[in-house]
Protein backbone atom coordinates (compact mmCIF):
# COMPACT_ATOMS: atom_id res chain seq x y z
CA UNK A 1 0.00 0.00 0.00
CA UNK A 2 1.31 3.45 -0.93
CA UNK A 3 2.56 5.51 2.00
CA UNK A 4 0.87 8.63 0.58
CA UNK A 5 -2.48 7.16 1.61
CA UNK A 6 -1.38 6.42 5.19
CA UNK A 7 -3.11 9.41 6.77
CA UNK A 8 -6.40 8.58 5.05
CA UNK A 9 -6.14 4.89 6.00
CA UNK A 10 -5.26 5.55 9.65
CA UNK A 11 -8.05 8.12 9.99
CA UNK A 12 -10.56 5.62 8.58
CA UNK A 13 -9.35 2.88 10.94
CA UNK A 14 -9.58 5.29 13.90
CA UNK A 15 -13.16 6.07 12.91
CA UNK A 16 -14.07 2.38 12.95
CA UNK A 17 -12.30 1.96 16.30
CA UNK A 18 -14.34 4.82 17.78
CA UNK A 19 -17.59 3.23 16.55
CA UNK A 20 -16.58 -0.17 17.98
CA UNK A 21 -16.27 1.38 21.44
CA UNK A 22 -19.37 3.59 21.21
CA UNK A 23 -23.09 2.95 21.68
CA UNK A 24 -23.27 2.26 17.91
CA UNK A 25 -21.16 -0.92 18.19
CA UNK A 26 -24.12 -2.96 16.89
CA UNK A 27 -23.22 -1.73 13.39
CA UNK A 28 -20.61 -4.52 13.39
CA UNK A 29 -23.23 -7.18 14.22
CA UNK A 30 -24.52 -7.57 10.68
CA UNK A 31 -23.92 -10.75 8.65
CA UNK A 32 -20.23 -11.10 7.74
CA UNK A 33 -19.42 -7.51 8.80
CA UNK A 34 -16.82 -8.63 11.36
CA UNK A 35 -15.32 -11.06 8.87
CA UNK A 36 -14.98 -8.35 6.25
CA UNK A 37 -13.45 -5.86 8.68
CA UNK A 38 -10.98 -8.44 9.98
CA UNK A 39 -10.00 -9.81 6.58
CA UNK A 40 -10.03 -6.67 4.45
CA UNK A 41 -8.96 -3.96 6.88
CA UNK A 42 -7.12 -5.37 9.89
CA UNK A 43 -5.16 -8.27 8.42
CA UNK A 44 -3.59 -6.42 5.45
CA UNK A 45 -2.43 -3.62 7.76
CA UNK A 46 -0.85 -5.99 10.31
CA UNK A 47 1.95 -7.03 7.98
CA UNK A 48 5.25 -5.18 8.14
CA UNK A 49 5.86 -3.16 5.00
CA UNK A 50 9.11 -2.55 3.15
CA UNK A 51 9.15 1.02 4.48
CA UNK A 52 9.14 -0.32 8.05
CA UNK A 53 12.01 -2.70 7.31
CA UNK A 54 14.02 0.15 5.78
CA UNK A 55 13.50 2.23 8.93
CA UNK A 56 14.61 -0.74 11.06
CA UNK A 57 17.83 -1.07 9.07
CA UNK A 58 18.65 2.55 8.25
CA UNK A 59 17.45 4.44 11.34
CA UNK A 60 17.30 2.05 14.32
CA UNK A 61 17.12 4.90 16.85
CA UNK A 62 13.96 6.30 15.24
CA UNK A 63 12.53 2.77 14.88
CA UNK A 64 13.00 2.14 18.62
CA UNK A 65 11.47 5.50 19.46
CA UNK A 66 8.38 4.76 17.41
CA UNK A 67 8.10 1.18 18.61
CA UNK A 68 8.90 1.51 22.31
CA UNK A 69 7.59 4.94 23.19
CA UNK A 70 4.27 4.49 21.40
CA UNK A 71 5.09 7.25 18.93
CA UNK A 72 3.78 5.00 16.16
CA UNK A 73 0.18 6.02 16.94
CA UNK A 74 -0.30 7.29 13.39
CA UNK A 75 0.82 4.09 11.65
CA UNK A 76 -1.52 1.66 9.95
CA UNK A 77 -0.25 -1.21 12.07
CA UNK A 78 -0.93 0.57 15.34
CA UNK A 79 -4.37 1.53 14.06
CA UNK A 80 -5.15 -2.10 13.18
CA UNK A 81 -4.09 -3.23 16.68
CA UNK A 82 -6.33 -0.59 18.28
CA UNK A 83 -9.24 -1.65 16.07
CA UNK A 84 -8.87 -5.26 17.28
CA UNK A 85 -8.92 -4.03 20.88
CA UNK A 86 -11.97 -1.89 20.12
CA UNK A 87 -13.86 -4.80 18.54
CA UNK A 88 -12.91 -7.01 21.49
CA UNK A 89 -14.94 -4.73 23.75
CA UNK A 90 -18.18 -6.30 22.50
CA UNK A 91 -17.16 -9.11 20.14
CA UNK A 92 -14.16 -10.72 21.80
CA UNK A 93 -15.22 -14.31 21.17
CA UNK A 94 -16.01 -13.80 17.49
CA UNK A 95 -12.90 -11.72 16.78
CA UNK A 96 -10.64 -14.22 18.57
CA UNK A 97 -12.20 -17.10 16.61
CA UNK A 98 -11.68 -15.33 13.28
CA UNK A 99 -8.06 -14.39 13.94
CA UNK A 100 -7.09 -17.67 15.61
CA UNK A 101 -7.57 -19.34 12.22
CA UNK A 102 -5.39 -16.74 10.54
CA UNK A 103 -2.69 -17.06 13.19
CA UNK A 104 -2.54 -20.80 12.50
CA UNK A 105 -2.35 -20.19 8.74
CA UNK A 106 0.40 -17.57 9.13
CA UNK A 107 2.48 -19.80 11.42
CA UNK A 108 2.10 -22.75 9.03
CA UNK A 109 3.18 -20.56 6.11
CA UNK A 110 6.25 -19.46 8.08
CA UNK A 111 7.07 -23.07 8.96
CA UNK A 112 7.29 -23.98 5.27
CA UNK A 113 9.87 -21.29 4.49
CA UNK A 114 11.24 -19.51 7.61
CA UNK A 115 13.90 -17.56 5.71
CA UNK A 116 11.62 -15.87 3.19
CA UNK A 117 8.29 -15.94 5.03
CA UNK A 118 9.38 -14.28 8.28
CA UNK A 119 6.83 -11.48 7.76
CA UNK A 120 3.99 -13.98 8.20
CA UNK A 121 5.15 -14.97 11.68
CA UNK A 122 5.80 -11.32 12.50
CA UNK A 123 2.14 -10.60 11.64
CA UNK A 124 1.05 -13.59 13.75
CA UNK A 125 2.96 -12.22 16.76
CA UNK A 126 1.25 -8.85 16.37
CA UNK A 127 -2.16 -10.51 16.08
CA UNK A 128 -1.63 -12.56 19.25
CA UNK A 129 -0.35 -9.48 21.06
CA UNK A 130 -3.48 -7.53 20.09
CA UNK A 131 -5.84 -10.41 20.93
CA UNK A 132 -4.16 -11.25 24.23
CA UNK A 133 -3.89 -7.73 25.66
CA UNK A 134 -6.85 -6.54 27.76
CA UNK A 135 -5.47 -3.87 30.07
CA UNK A 136 -2.07 -2.37 30.76
CA UNK A 137 0.25 0.44 29.78
CA UNK A 138 3.15 0.83 27.37
CA UNK A 139 5.48 1.38 30.32
CA UNK A 140 4.14 -1.34 32.61
CA UNK A 141 3.20 -4.01 30.08
CA UNK A 142 -0.03 -6.00 30.04
CA UNK A 143 -1.69 -6.28 33.45
CA UNK A 144 -4.63 -8.48 32.42
CA UNK A 145 -4.93 -10.71 29.38
CA UNK A 146 -7.71 -12.42 27.46
CA UNK A 147 -8.99 -15.70 28.82
CA UNK A 148 -9.41 -16.86 25.21
CA UNK A 149 -5.73 -16.48 24.25
CA UNK A 150 -2.87 -18.15 26.12
CA UNK A 151 -0.03 -15.66 25.81
CA UNK A 152 2.23 -17.94 27.91
CA UNK A 153 1.70 -20.96 25.65
CA UNK A 154 2.44 -18.79 22.61
CA UNK A 155 5.63 -17.60 24.31
CA UNK A 156 6.77 -21.16 24.98
CA UNK A 157 5.89 -22.51 21.53
CA UNK A 158 6.69 -19.62 19.20
CA UNK A 159 8.61 -16.80 20.93
CA UNK A 160 11.23 -18.65 22.98
CA UNK A 161 12.44 -20.76 19.99
CA UNK A 162 13.02 -17.55 17.99
CA UNK A 163 15.20 -15.84 20.58
CA UNK A 164 17.05 -19.09 21.39
CA UNK A 165 17.85 -19.47 17.69
CA UNK A 166 19.03 -15.86 17.47
CA UNK A 167 21.23 -16.30 20.56
CA UNK A 168 23.11 -19.19 18.90
CA UNK A 169 24.77 -16.68 16.55
CA UNK A 170 24.17 -13.19 17.97
CA UNK A 171 26.78 -11.71 15.65
CA UNK A 172 24.85 -12.84 12.59
CA UNK A 173 21.14 -12.67 13.43
CA UNK A 174 18.85 -13.73 10.60
CA UNK A 175 15.33 -12.27 10.26
CA UNK A 176 16.29 -9.54 12.75
CA UNK A 177 12.93 -7.73 12.58
CA UNK A 178 11.11 -10.91 13.59
CA UNK A 179 13.56 -11.54 16.46
CA UNK A 180 13.21 -7.93 17.59
CA UNK A 181 9.43 -8.24 17.72
CA UNK A 182 9.78 -11.53 19.61
CA UNK A 183 11.72 -9.61 22.28
CA UNK A 184 9.02 -6.93 22.26
CA UNK A 185 6.41 -9.66 22.90
CA UNK A 186 8.33 -10.67 26.04
CA UNK A 187 8.45 -7.06 27.17
CA UNK A 188 4.71 -6.66 26.57
CA UNK A 189 3.67 -9.81 28.47
CA UNK A 190 6.48 -9.88 31.03
CA UNK A 191 4.01 -9.78 33.93
CA UNK A 192 2.49 -13.06 32.73
CA UNK A 193 5.87 -14.78 32.23
CA UNK A 194 6.25 -17.79 34.56
CA UNK A 195 9.09 -17.38 37.08
CA UNK A 196 10.63 -20.60 35.74
CA UNK A 197 11.33 -18.75 32.48
CA UNK A 198 13.21 -15.80 34.02
CA UNK A 199 16.61 -17.48 33.99
CA UNK A 200 16.57 -18.66 30.37
CA UNK A 201 15.13 -15.35 29.15
CA UNK A 202 17.83 -13.37 30.94
CA UNK A 203 20.56 -15.70 29.65
CA UNK A 204 19.38 -15.27 26.07
CA UNK A 205 19.15 -11.49 26.41
CA UNK A 206 22.74 -11.33 27.72
CA UNK A 207 23.88 -13.07 24.53
CA UNK A 208 21.70 -10.90 22.29
CA UNK A 209 23.26 -7.74 23.74
CA UNK A 210 26.29 -8.65 21.62
CA UNK A 211 24.19 -8.77 18.44
CA UNK A 212 25.30 -7.05 15.26
CA UNK A 213 21.84 -5.47 15.02
CA UNK A 214 21.25 -2.24 16.99
CA UNK A 215 17.54 -2.88 17.58
CA UNK A 216 18.17 -6.45 18.79
CA UNK A 217 20.76 -5.45 21.39
CA UNK A 218 18.64 -2.49 22.45
CA UNK A 219 15.56 -4.65 22.93
CA UNK A 220 17.62 -7.26 24.79
CA UNK A 221 18.79 -4.60 27.26
CA UNK A 222 15.26 -3.26 27.54
CA UNK A 223 13.81 -6.71 28.33
CA UNK A 224 16.38 -7.25 31.10
CA UNK A 225 15.61 -3.81 32.56
CA UNK A 226 11.87 -4.46 32.48
CA UNK A 227 12.21 -7.91 34.06
CA UNK A 228 14.38 -6.52 36.86
CA UNK A 229 11.84 -3.76 37.41
CA UNK A 230 8.79 -6.03 37.82
CA UNK A 231 7.11 -6.07 41.24
CA UNK A 232 4.19 -7.90 42.81
CA UNK A 233 2.01 -7.05 45.80
CA UNK A 234 2.62 -9.27 48.83
CA UNK A 235 0.26 -8.96 51.83
CA UNK A 236 2.07 -8.74 55.18
CA UNK A 237 1.11 -7.91 58.75
CA UNK A 238 2.27 -4.33 58.11
CA UNK A 239 0.13 -4.12 54.96
CA UNK A 240 0.68 -4.75 51.27
CA UNK A 241 4.35 -4.63 50.22
CA UNK A 242 5.67 -4.47 46.66
CA UNK A 243 8.34 -7.13 46.16
CA UNK A 244 10.54 -7.64 43.05
CA UNK A 245 9.43 -10.63 40.97
CA UNK A 246 12.99 -11.45 39.90
CA UNK A 247 14.78 -12.23 43.18
CA UNK A 248 17.97 -10.35 44.04
CA UNK A 249 19.84 -13.66 44.21
CA UNK A 250 19.17 -14.24 40.49
CA UNK A 251 20.19 -10.67 39.65
CA UNK A 252 23.53 -11.16 41.46
CA UNK A 253 24.08 -14.52 39.73
CA UNK A 254 23.54 -12.82 36.36
CA UNK A 255 26.11 -10.05 36.96
CA UNK A 256 29.16 -11.82 35.42
CA UNK A 257 27.18 -12.59 32.25
CA UNK A 258 25.38 -9.28 32.13
CA UNK A 259 27.95 -6.62 32.91
CA UNK A 260 30.43 -7.49 30.14
CA UNK A 261 27.99 -6.93 27.23
CA UNK A 262 26.42 -3.95 29.00
CA UNK A 263 29.77 -2.23 29.46
CA UNK A 264 30.52 -2.84 25.78
CA UNK A 265 27.26 -1.16 24.81
CA UNK A 266 27.96 1.94 26.93
CA UNK A 267 31.70 2.16 26.31
CA UNK A 268 33.09 5.63 25.46
CA UNK A 269 33.13 6.13 21.72
CA UNK A 270 30.22 3.77 21.11
CA UNK A 271 26.91 5.26 19.92
CA UNK A 272 24.90 6.28 22.98
CA UNK A 273 22.28 3.63 23.79
CA UNK A 274 19.84 4.90 26.39
CA UNK A 275 18.24 1.46 26.81
CA UNK A 276 21.58 -0.13 27.72
CA UNK A 277 22.34 2.70 30.15
CA UNK A 278 18.93 2.38 31.77
CA UNK A 279 19.52 -1.37 32.11
CA UNK A 280 22.91 -0.67 33.71
CA UNK A 281 21.36 1.67 36.30
CA UNK A 282 18.55 -0.79 37.07
CA UNK A 283 20.99 -3.69 37.43
CA UNK A 284 23.16 -1.81 39.91
CA UNK A 285 20.13 -0.77 41.97
CA UNK A 286 18.77 -4.33 42.06
CA UNK A 287 22.13 -5.90 42.95
CA UNK A 288 22.42 -3.36 45.79
CA UNK A 289 25.30 -4.03 48.22
CA UNK A 290 26.26 -7.19 46.33
CA UNK A 291 27.46 -4.96 43.50
CA UNK A 292 30.48 -3.77 45.50
CA UNK A 293 32.70 -6.39 43.79
CA UNK A 294 32.13 -4.68 40.43
CA UNK A 295 31.83 -1.11 41.74
CA UNK A 296 35.36 0.07 40.99
CA UNK A 297 35.32 -1.14 37.38
CA UNK A 298 31.84 0.29 36.82
CA UNK A 299 32.67 3.64 38.35
CA UNK A 300 35.82 3.99 36.25
CA UNK A 301 33.86 3.43 33.04
CA UNK A 302 30.95 5.63 34.08
CA UNK A 303 33.29 8.50 34.99
CA UNK A 304 35.02 8.26 31.61
CA UNK A 305 31.57 8.42 30.02
CA UNK A 306 30.72 11.57 31.98
CA UNK A 307 33.89 13.18 30.65
CA UNK A 308 32.92 12.23 27.10
CA UNK A 309 29.31 13.46 27.27
CA UNK A 310 30.31 16.68 29.04
CA UNK A 311 32.45 17.58 26.02
CA UNK A 312 29.63 16.84 23.58
CA UNK A 313 26.19 16.35 25.21
CA UNK A 314 23.86 14.42 22.94
CA UNK A 315 21.08 12.21 24.21
CA UNK A 316 19.50 13.67 27.39
CA UNK A 317 17.90 10.33 28.35
CA UNK A 318 21.29 8.60 28.12
CA UNK A 319 22.83 11.29 30.34
CA UNK A 320 20.00 10.98 32.86
CA UNK A 321 20.46 7.22 33.27
CA UNK A 322 24.24 7.69 33.32
CA UNK A 323 23.99 9.84 36.44
CA UNK A 324 21.45 7.43 37.93
CA UNK A 325 23.98 4.63 37.45
CA UNK A 326 26.75 6.67 39.10
CA UNK A 327 24.48 7.48 42.06
CA UNK A 328 23.57 3.79 42.37
CA UNK A 329 27.24 2.74 42.48
CA UNK A 330 27.99 5.35 45.14
CA UNK A 331 25.04 4.12 47.15
CA UNK A 332 26.03 0.45 46.94
CA UNK A 333 29.77 0.93 47.54
CA UNK A 334 30.58 4.36 49.04
CA UNK A 335 33.99 3.08 50.18
CA UNK A 336 35.07 2.87 46.52
CA UNK A 337 34.81 6.64 46.06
Amino acid sequence: AATRYDSVATTGIKFLTTISRSSKYALFAGPNVLNMVCENIILPNMRMRDEDVELFEDNPVEYMRLDVEGSDAETRRHGAVELIRGLNTHYEGQVTEIFSKYVSVLLAEYGQDPVNKWKTKDAAIYLVTALGWKTGTAAGGATTTSGLVSVVDFFTSHILPEILSAAEAPGNVTSPVLRGNALKYIMTFRNQLPSAQYQITLDVCCKLMTSNVVVIRSYAALVVEKLFGMTEKIPTQQGVVRTPKVPQKLVVEMLPKLLAPLFQLIAPGVAENEYAMKCTARTIVRADKEFHVHAETALRQLCSLIEAVSRNPGNPSFNHYLFEAVAAVINTAPEKI
